[in-house]
């Protein structure tokens, strides 16, 4: 069929719209008629046949990186037809081109509809299982790109990625404007904005992040154009990447700034992003906070904001460090998880007078912190009653799942109980106990010294890790990454799905929203790090970007749903990790993290290789 009688057929069956026609020639934009169209994807150049994106067609059905041969599952966009338009002469729902930014593309011009419309037309009987397998479909095709990417890019040192620009920063979001149905925060469904993360926010992220961030803004634009058909539906699409930045769509900003740049946001410390990495499973923690006497003045002030304060107060830099610390490290834990707070010096104080597990509940959250914000230090050092006190809670009733103790202190006890018995609670506990030794050496030690050393046995007769934490250190980015030890235990690809309160418009809509989150890890070459993944971070997407809850909440299987929800997120595999998982990730970490069984002097090389910067971190 001539091009000329397509197009009108298509017209006059509405699958395309007079009011949006398909541009036809793209010389304007800068596309040469009868030339390769080019994009470039995750810092990598790719060759699209000529006429890509002209007239209504599945454009990209077959090629890479998402949509060819050489990946499964393909997600829903790829066989979808769409077509670029003139944006002032279009009445239709667009989105800015990924690969070309002055151009504008369609799928509604071209007929193609959000995935569960028949639901709202009641003109289908499909089952709600569809809806969890449509949400991991797009979810493994933006990891699975996301771990290729970074693999290339690592092997070549990021040489061939292209230089990206063009990301917008949410630090300028100059086109948000004020949207209907979002508590009237300002929006843009345009782009993906992005978040780096640092003391100048403003500034570009890290050079991976720079390179990886088309990849993201890519399959987010693709998902978003094609099922949010109706923009007063609240619904994210987000990513948090290992190195700290954050994307975002819709790009949203609160309604009296016109920027959202801040310097303390880090995604890698949110429950969303350790509940991704951790994998679908509960967790009870009990985090162990030292405030003897001895840490007044030195190792008690440990605070992400010890670096301004050092100038001004050196004596409260230190407390300002612990208490921060522990505040962070509550700000991971996910509703499903189980976790409670002891202090300590001459006697044990748990929180609330008694060493119970609480449900980790947004006012139990806030309990724990307002606990923390309050510790003062004095008194001695009583390592048997802080451990008492821990094995107590531990025995009370939590997830039942995968049991972590944070032990944080400076390592020299008064009283301390003996190996054996550390080591006997925690197996019959199956609980990992992580000590962190505050001012007692750094990671460039190949051994711990003084107390350190008093820290370390523990931790390798308990499964877990010895931290040497150094004043100059940041105590609670130390602390706060205690889930990269759940990673190990969660096989690859385990989405997990969580119901939560949407932050930005809960004051007015209280909004509940379904999110699904799934992690990217590296791709190592050689069995350095062996069976311990290396995150690069979490990808998340809210049903409600296919459908809103109300429609949702009509289906039948809606309760089972809610039931299968609930049930995956507190389903439990109990494990510990592995001895050479463990030996890995402390020798990740520092040389004198590692088990008194093994020679600092092997181990140290490795501890280098593992802590020298990521190549692209830059």
């Amino acid at each position: 069929m001539h091009e000329v009688g397509r197009l009108l057929l298509l017209a006059m069956t509405g699958v395309i719209h007079a009011s949006c026609p398909c541009l036809s020639d793209l010389t304007t934009f800068g596309i040469v008629a009868g030339e390769p169209f080019p994009a470039t994807i995750g810092g990598e150049r790719y060759v699209y046949p000529s006429g890509y994106g002209t007239g209504c067609e599945t454009h990209d059905d077959g090629l890479e990186p998402y949509c060819g041969d050489s990946v499964e599952p393909h997600p829903n966009w790829c066989t979808k037809p769409w077509c670029y338009v003139d944006i002032s002469n279009c009445d239709k729902r667009t989105s800015q081109g990924v690969y070309n930014s002055d151009l504008h593309y369609s799928y509604a011009t071209c007929g193609s509809t959000n995935t569960f419309d028949c639901w709202r037309e009641g003109t289908c009987d499909r089952p709600l299982t569809d809806l969890i397998t449509q949400v991991n479909s797009y979810l493994l095709s933006n990891v699975n790109e996301l771990e290729k990417a970074e693999s290339m890019l690592t092997a070549t040192g990021g040489s061939d990625c292209v230089d990206s620009t063009t990301y917008l920063t949410s630090c300028d979001c100059s086109c948000c404007s004020q949207q209907q149905g979002w508590d009237n925060q300002r929006i843009t469904f345009d782009y993906t904005t992005t978040t780096p993360f640092g003391d100048r926010p403003d500034q570009p992220p890290p050079k991976l992040d720079t390179c990886l961030s088309s990849a993201v803004a890519t399959s987010f634009s693709h998902v978003a154009l094609l099922e949010v058909d109706d923009t007063t539906r609240v619904g994210y699409q987000y990513y948090g990447s290992s190195l700290g930045t954050y994307q975002q769509w819709p790009g949203t900003i609160k309604p009296e700034r016109t920027q959202w740049c801040p310097e303390t946001y880090d995604p890698r410390f949110r429950d969303w992003y350790a509940g991704g990495i951790a994998g679908p499973k509960a967790l009870d923690l009990v985090l162990v906070l030292d405030t003897s006497g001895s840490m007044t003045g030195g190792r008690m002030d440990m605070a992400s904001d010890y670096q301004p304060r050092l100038a001004e107060k050196p004596q409260h830099m230190h407390l300002s460090m612990a208490i921060d610390a522990g505040v962070k490290v509550i700000d991971t834990l996910t509703s499903v998880d189980y976790a409670t707070v002891i202090a300590f010096s001459t006697d044990a104080r748990p929180l609330g007078g008694r060493s119970t597990l609480l449900k980790a509940t947004k006012y139990n959250k806030e309990r724990m912190q307002i606990f923390i914000r309050g510790l003062r230090a004095s008194g001695g050092t009583n390592f048997i009653g802080a451990f008492e006190a821990v094995w107590a809670a531990l025995g009370s009733p939590g997830s039942g799942c995968n049991a972590v103790v944070l032990f944080m202190s400076d390592g020299e006890p008064t009283t301390a109980p003996s190996l054996d018995q550390i080591e006997a609670q925690a197996a019959a506990r199956g609980a990992h106990v992580l000590t962190y030794g505050l001012g007692l050496g750094s990671r460039a030690d190949l051994a711990p010294r003084g107390g350190g050393r008093v820290l370390r046995d523990i931790a390798c007769a308990a499964n877990g890790i010895y931290y040497p934490v150094a004043e100059d250190d940041n105590l609670g980015d130390v602390m706060a990454s205690y889930y990269l030890l759940l990673a190990p235990l969660t096989e690859p690809g385990q989405m997990r799905l969580t119901f939560y309160e949407d932050v930005f418009t809960e004051k007015e809509l209280r909004t509940e929203l379904l999110a699904a989150c799934l992690a990217a890890f590296r791709k190592d070459g050689d069995d350095i790090r062996g069976a311990v993944p290396s995150p690069i971070g979490v990808v998340c997407m809210d049903v409600q970007m296919l459908v809103e809850t109300s429609v949702l909440e009509q289906q039948e299987e809606y309760p089972i749903l809610r039931d299968y929800i609930s049930r995956q997120s507190t389903a439990c595999h109990n494990q510990t990790a592995s001895d050479s998982a463990l030996q890995t990730l402390r020798d990740d970490y520092s040389a004198a993290s590692a088990s008194y069984s093994t020679s600092s002097v092997v181990s140290a090389p490795v501890a280098r290789q593992l802590l020298a910067t990521h190549p692209l971190a830059a």
